[in-house]
């Protein structure tokens, strides 16, 4: 299991990673230091999360911490800086490494080094070995992968670093194969909700299971951290590279626009097409927002645990 940081300043993304399954859930709420950047009475959030495709991976791309900085908008400068950097090789360990190099452009930014933080985490697959390997990448000025391990500075080092983790090779005899990675406001995180989130993980039980459950951890992280929001967007990645990943976008109620994730292919044989974040409009006859999603009711401590492990909720996820 992989955690990083503790920032209570910040938003929260949880990746996971299994032989089955890739998985990205962030809330999409935008921050300035402790503040939450709304226009009008509408919070101004954004999905956090698009599909990278390379020569040799798929990748869920993810990035907290530094959202914008007067012109400067993360999310713009990290899909046009990885349409830079895919060359020579087209390949995740060269990008990730010239990505890292390309984000010192950070550093010159008209703001203080405490904001100047950022992390970037990629969750997918590479297609180096059969099967295709499970792997998890972390680009961060601030703060590092592994747990435990020295604390998140308050303040970015110049320079950013590149960690990762992959399945090993040959495969465990085991099923408890897999990773989780929290970047962001992870403190706020209950500690048993972090638990049976890697549970699921490593149990291999089904994206939905994950999926509901990292949403859970995220909402409930969110009583204790203002700058976490409820609205959550979600990607499925398969290991299979011919089958489309699968993007969700959970409203805490109602909404009139739905989310969707965008996309950036950096293959040798592609012109580095973006897609970026395309929305969708939703409302009933009367104009009025659509339901995406209720808010998730409490489970029930004697009912069998959603994440389809035969016991009862309390004897399981609910520990």
């Amino acid at each position: 299991m992989t955690c990083a940081g503790n920032n209570r300043t910040m938003t929260l993304i949880l990746s996971t990673v299994n032989p089955d399954q890739a998985i990205v859930v962030a809330d999409r709420r935008l921050t300035r230091g402790t503040s939450v950047v709304e226009v009008g009475d509408q919070e101004n959030g954004t999905n956090k999360g698009f599909l990278l495709t390379c020569d040799d991976a798929r990748m869920i791309v993810t990035f907290t911490g530094l959202a914008e900085a007067g012109t400067f908008v993360t999310r713009k400068w990290l899909l046009e800086s990885l349409v830079t950097v895919k060359e020579p090789d087209h390949q995740i360990a060269g990008i990730a490494i010239r990505l890292a190099e390309a984000a010192k452009a950070i550093e010159g930014l008209h703001v203080a080094p405490k904001d100047r933080r950022l992390s970037i985490a990629m969750a997918g697959y590479v297609y180096d070995a059969e099967p295709p390997r499970g792997a998890l990448l972390h680009i961060s000025n601030f703060e590092e992968m592994d747990s435990p391990g020295p604390a998140p500075l308050k303040e970015a080092k110049g320079h950013f670093s590149v960690e990762g983790v992959r399945e090993p090779r040959p495969v465990p005899e085991t099923d408890a194969v897999g990773s989780v990675l929290a970047i962001g406001a992870d403190l706020a995180m209950v500690d048993e909700d972090w638990k049976g989130l890697h549970r699921l993980v490593i149990g291999r039980k089904s994206a939905s299971a994950i999926t509901n459950k990292a949403i859970h951890v995220i909402r409930t992280a969110s009583a204790n951290s203002v700058t976490i929001g409820r609205e959550c967007m979600s990607l499925v990645l398969s290991p299979e590279p011919a089958r489309s990943a699968e993007g969700n976008f959970h409203a805490d109620g109602s909404a009139k626009v739905i989310h969707h994730f965008g996309s950036i292919d950096l293959r040798s044989n592609s012109v580095g097409l973006i897609v970026d974040s395309p929305e969708a409009w939703a409302e009933e006859a009367d104009g009025s927002p659509v339901l995406v999603e209720e808010r998730p009711r409490k489970q029930p401590r004697n009912a069998p645990c959603t994440c389809g492990s035969g016991k009862k909720y309390k004897k399981c996820c609910g520990r």
